[in-house]
């Protein structure tokens, strides 16, 4: 639940702060990829413990995102 709150927070800041946010892409886009990663966590892993998310797409998105956070 905690990467819930992580993504409510980077939204709260994208909504508190639109004046400066609003010609960053890079914060959009890792805010989405944040959400979706949050989202397959909740839907598809959390279920599925003790099998892994097929050809790593789960890990891939964290890297995305990542990368998109320090550009």
């Amino acid at each position: 639940m905690l990467s819930a709150l992580v993504s409510l927070l980077g939204a709260a800041v994208l909504f508190l702060g639109w004046s400066q946010y609003k010609t960053m892409c890079q914060y959009h886009t890792s805010l989405v990829v944040a959400v979706v990663g949050w989202a397959v966590l909740i839907a598809m892993v959390i279920p599925q413990q003790k099998t892994t998310i097929g050809g790593g797409v789960f890990n891939l998105m964290w890297i995305i995102l990542l990368i998109l956070m320090y550009i």
